[in-house]
């Protein structure tokens, strides 16, 4: 029997920050077993990329156990207690990583992956919304390869990498942002995309 008054989203926002989305960003097993994929998606990844026996068994492990999957955030946590100044300490060596990345250069970024995603959404009526999002005090360039992508495939692109209402004290680290910075990035994606709503087919 169908449900009804059950609303179906048209529309998949898609978060990103440096070069997430090129098909060169690593692999994160823990992430796609324990949040997002389930054992059926594991052929799909093992055609379209190399896993090694170790990347297969933590994308298992994490489909399995959820203490697994969310084992970084413990240590992190106890590692804080324990250390002071642990965060913030990891965060700049982070970042200076990140920074000598850049300098030296990115190999040629291809995106046939998120081109894929794009593809099937809009076989299924769905629209792609990407978002560039804010960081602190490591601003990022949008790859020219991306931008034509997003202008060959018609899919939105949302830029909130420098929004004036976003200030360094609204971040937890050096990318996500903390209740108050949520709020005020959502409120204005309300603003923003009830524009471009108004110009999707219905």
């Amino acid at each position: 029997m169908p449900m009804l008054g059950v609303h179906k989203p048209n529309t998949v926002f898609i978060g990103f920050a440096w070069n997430q989305l090129a098909d060169q960003s690593r692999l994160l097993p823990t992430q796609l077993g324990g949040f997002f994929c389930s054992y059926s998606d594991l052929m799909h990844f093992t055609e379209q990329t190399e896993m090694g026996s170790a990347e297969i068994g933590e994308f298992l492990t994490a489909s399995t156990f959820r203490l697994f999957t969310h084992r970084e955030a413990f240590r992190n946590k106890m590692l804080g207690i324990l250390i002071p100044h642990y965060m913030s300490a990891t965060q700049e060596i982070n970042r200076r990583m990140r920074n000598a990345g850049n300098s030296a250069g990115d190999p040629d970024l291809t995106y046939r992956e998120l081109s894929q995603v794009i593809e099937k959404m809009e076989s299924y009526n769905k629209h792609v919304v990407l978002m560039a999002m804010p960081v602190r005090d490591n601003t990022y360039e949008l790859d020219p390869e991306l931008i034509n992508l997003v202008k060959s495939e018609g899919v939105t692109l949302l830029d909130y990498r420098s929004p004036v209402f976003i200030t360094d004290n609204l971040f937890l680290d050096e990318m996500h942002l903390n209740e108050n910075g949520s709020a005020l990035l959502t409120q204005q994606l309300v603003v923003d995309f009830a524009k471009v709503r108004s110009t999707l087919p219905q």
